[in-house]
This record gives structure tokens, C-alpha cells and sequence, in this order.
């Protein structure tokens, strides 16, 4: 994992919970676009259609997408370890969420789900 793709998604998530916190009406400007996090590399947690029929909103997505708490970082598609940067393997998805572990540093994260789509 590239170290600078790793500091750029630590310092977005923490401009977006600056922002979240301390601009509240920059931060409903950007939940109410639409704008998805994935544009700041960010992983996306909703289904395509939000609000869905639990009640996520864009909003929601967003909240889980900056959790600097537990920062799992996403690049080019794999979950890597924030601890030693190893990519992560999943363990278990279920309850609407995800559970991964570091095989080198066996830390565990579990990191909340897309809502699942039902035909």
C-alpha cells in the first residue's frame, strides 16, 4: 500500500469530521449533493438508492465513511490494516456489518455494510 494514498484518506477523513463538527452548514451542503465519499477515496457504505428502505441517508454514509475511531483504509478496492498497512481479510459479514483481520498484526475491525438489495 502506497503510504501517500494512506495519509491522503487519514487527512480527508479528519477535514470531513472537521467539517462535520465545526461547519455545520458546509457539511448539510455537502450530505445534501449526493456527493459520495468515494470521490475523496473513501468507501461508500449505502446501496445506490438512499434513501432506501431503512432509512440511511446520505448522511449516514458519510458518518460511517470518516470514522477515524477504527480506519480501516481502502485503496484500489482492498481493506488495508491502518496499524502495519497489510492488506486485511474478511472474517464474517453479518448484521449489516463486516469483520476483518490484519493476518500480520491480528488486529480485528469491523466496519458497517451496504444494506443488502432484495429483489
Amino acid at each position: 500500500m502506497e503510504t501517500e494514498d494512506m495519509k491522503r484518506q487519514l487527512r480527508n477523513k479528519q477535514d470531513m469530521s472537521y467539517i462535520r463538527d465545526n461547519m455545520p452548514d458546509i457539511w448539510h451542503m455537502i450530505v445534501s449533493t449526493r456527493c459520495c465519499p468515494i470521490h475523496l477515496g473513501l468507501q461508500k457504505y449505502c446501496s445506490l438508492a438512499i434513501p432506501n428502505e431503512e432509512g440511511q441517508t446520505c448522511e449516514d454514509c458519510w458518518n460511517q465513511a470518516i470514522q477515524i475511531d477504527n480506519p480501516v483504509l481502502i485503496v484500489k478496492g482492498m481493506y488495508y490494516c491502518p496499524e502495519c498497512h497489510k492488506p486485511l481479510t474478511v472474517v464474517k459479514i453479518e448484521n449489516g456489518q463486516q469483520q476483518w483481520r490484519c493476518d500480520a498484526c491480528h488486529k480485528t475491525y469491523v466496519v458497517p455494510t451496504a444494506t443488502a438489495e432484495t429483489p
